[in-house]
């Protein structure tokens, strides 16, 4: 554990605390004038709102031992602990559906691929997932 790294987060959570049902989309949860220090440790990002898509460092990478559970990368929802996961679609339910364009993607829920918003891609584009993909099409 890095030094300092649990009063930080003792810190952050009182913070939170502090703040709680009186957040406002927008707000900062503090400035760079804060005693705490919060600003030397986590970074706000004021552009954002609530139409903005989940920030791609969200979603799960190897090298972070925070695992974190997916959610749509439009509106935040989650695959609900006991369901069937027809909700919220994955890079297998994806290349199911002949959504990814031989690319990786990020979790979409239903809703959102029914209200047409786009599927996040990115990456490298696999060349035979994608002529994979249009031949399911085709048929």
């Amino acid at each position: 554990m890095q030094p300092g790294y649990a009063r930080e987060a003792g810190t952050l959570k009182q913070k939170l605390e502090l703040v709680s049902g009186r957040y406002s989309c927008g707000d900062l949860l503090f400035d760079d004038s804060d005693p705490l220090s919060l600003s030397e440790v986590l970074v706000q990002k004021l552009s954002l709102t609530w139409e903005s898509q989940i920030e791609k460092g969200y979603y799960n990478n190897t090298e972070r031992s925070l695992k974190l559970q997916d959610i749509c990368v439009h509106c935040g929802e989650m695959e609900e602990s006991g369901s069937t996961g027809t909700f919220l679609l994955g890079q297998d339910q994806l290349e199911q559906r002949c959504l990814t364009g031989g690319y990786k993607c990020l979790p979409i829920c239903v809703d959102c691929i029914e209200m047409k918003h786009e599927v996040v891609m990115g990456g490298k584009k696999n060349e035979v997932k994608a002529r994979e993909e249009r031949a399911r099409q085709s048929r």
